[in-house]
């Protein structure tokens, strides 16, 4: 089956390989560039900036990742039927959330893989039997997950309660769990490019109507488990109510809830997973049925595939800089309008922004804007949507 698996996380990894190239948030990681995540991941990826195909490798690895942490789902579910067992295994597998996300270069599938192992220990015995190393080695996983992303800190409650259910004195686990979120506070501190995100953050959506917001937060529900898993995760937290479980659901449907990324969507799917289990635990349910309901949960998935945005959609940055560089020109390459980092990821040559006091030192002009004061006796234009314009051979030459 780890096979199987395997190649299922591999076949969707080409998938968004095929796709056309990588998209801004991907690129972020990719190259290293200043951003308000932390630095763990981002400077592991960019050890490998000059590996070619560098961002297929990173797809792979990341979707093997997330397709093998199904073994955590197998695991939560000991002392269920195996067919139940089998059932939220495909149901993390095929949920719109995991699916639509295994192979992106993105911190989200990451975070809900963490979510997942903090669940997990949560899940598998009771806390009192972990032994000191154990709870020492899971506090350095969680100090790495918190400088992975800091949206993990959504889940604080679950370690929390792994840590105060445990044997060990009080002065430890007030160290195990506040003890990484004040170093990563400490961090998010000396980057000014956190705190202007945060603000950010939570105002750019302020001219939306509420309706919009409450839409999006249960087309985000309905996604993170592909509506069958959803209502399942919801009746086993609401029936078989455990503080931490409740405070971790609802500190993500706050943040989600003002965020507004439809990638968000797989923060629900480790606390879904949970709640089948509460539910199938004090429910066990008919094994025939079972099967069945992974019928519609795909079904949700191939319709949240074809009829919803793309969760970071991608542009034509691949295409044009594969374009320009046939040419075998130099000089920087200009940009009209707002651009994403794709473009610095795709491009062998410096990318700057359009001003028409560069045009002297320039290959090329790419217009996602109009773009002004362009001489046409000096460049032609060699792609309509978005406008692409090269130096003329002649204007090269004389240069």
């Amino acid at each position: 089956m780890t096979f199987i698996f395997g190649m299922y996380g591999i076949a969707l990894a080409l998938l968004q390989w095929t796709a056309g190239g990588v998209r801004t948030d991907e690129a972020k990681y990719l190259l290293n560039i200043p951003y308000p995540q932390p630095p763990v991941m981002r400077f592991i990826l960019s050890l490998t900036e000059n590996i070619p195909h560098q961002d297929l490798l990173w797809r792979i690895l990341f979707a093997l990742i997330l397709v093998w942490a199904v073994t955590l789902v197998w695991n939560m579910s000991e002392g269920l039927s195996r067919t139940a067992r089998l059932f939220l295994s495909g149901a993390w597998l095929l949920s719109a959330a995991v699916a639509l996300q295994t192979g992106t270069i993105m911190m989200a599938p990451l975070t809900a893989v963490q979510a997942l192992v903090i669940v997990a220990v949560a899940f598998t015995k009771k806390p009192k039997e972990f032994s000191p190393a154990f709870l020492f080695l899971f506090g350095l996983f969680w100090l790495a997950s918190l400088f992975t992303a800091y949206q993990i800190v959504l889940f604080f409650p679950l370690v929390a309660a792994v840590y105060l259910r445990s044997s060990i004195s009080r002065w430890q686990q007030a160290l195990y769990i506040s003890g990484p979120v004040i170093l990563v506070f400490a961090y998010a501190l000396t980057n000014p490019f956190i705190l202007g995100s945060f603000i950010n953050a939570g105002s750019e959506n302020l001219d939306i109507p509420l309706s919009w917001w409450v839409w999006f937060l249960l087309r985000e529900w309905i996604t993170g488990g592909s509506l069958v898993l959803s209502i399942l995760g919801v009746a086993g937290l609401i029936l078989h109510r455990r503080w931490e479980l409740l405070l971790s659901f609802l500190l993500v449907s706050a943040f989600v809830f003002l965020s507004f990324r439809d990638y968000y969507d797989i923060y629900f799917t480790p606390l879904w997973i949970a709640g089948a289990v509460l539910l199938f635990r004090a429910h066990p349910p008919r094994d025939g049925w079972l099967p069945w309901f992974l019928v519609p949960l795909t079904g949700v998935t191939i319709l949240t595939a074809v009829l919803l945005p793309s969760i970071t959609p991608l542009g034509p940055a691949r295409e044009v800089m594969a374009m320009l560089q046939e040419r075998h020109a130099t000089g920087a390459i200009l940009i009209s309008g707002p651009f994403g980092h794709q473009w610095q990821y795709e491009s062998r040559f410096p990318v700057r922004r359009y001003e028409p006091e560069f045009l002297g030192e320039t290959q090329a002009v790419i217009c996602l804007n109009p773009c002004e004061k362009i001489e046409r006796s000096r460049f032609e234009k060699i792609r309509k949507r978005p406008e692409v314009w090269v130096k003329r051979a002649l204007d090269s030459d004389l240069d």
